[in-house]
């Protein structure tokens, strides 16, 4: 999972890039040698990109958690120089899916929404910003 996560990822902020590249374009903005190279300005900023997974079995998760527990290597020192990239799975209740009453992608948002609350605030962002 976070092989794949991370792969989805980069393929948004890569979109994000292209966006801002294309824009610049467009509007005819120069750009000086480092952002030339880029595309990006200076003040340019991405938006980030949170990848929750949500997981609908009735089991714990036993998957690995991040890049790390996927590697077949376990030498910290060689580690310490891979970065690593942790997934966000979030088990539901264990109720029987067809219990469930997300009747509209609104429900399940909210119900996303919640999940992420608290890890929101650690960060210091809210949900209202998304």
């Amino acid at each position: 999972m976070p092989v794949r996560n991370m792969l989805y990822d980069t393929i948004g902020y890569a979109q994000q890039v292209s966006d801002l590249v294309a824009k610049h374009k467009a509007d005819g903005i120069k750009l000086t040698g480092g952002e030339y190279l880029t595309g990006l300005r200076k003040e340019d900023r991405l938006m980030p990109i949170i990848t929750l997974v949500i997981s609908l079995s009735t089991e714990d998760w036993d998957g690995p958690l991040s890049l790390h527990e996927m590697l077949a290597v376990d030498n910290k020192e060689i580690l310490a120089y891979v970065q690593d990239y942790n997934a966000i799975v979030q088990v539901l209740p264990r109720a029987k899916p067809s219990n469930w009453r997300f009747n509209e992608a609104g429900d399940m948002l909210t119900a996303c929404s919640e999940m992420l609350h608290p890890h929101l605030r650690k960060w210091g962002t809210s949900s209202a910003s998304l």
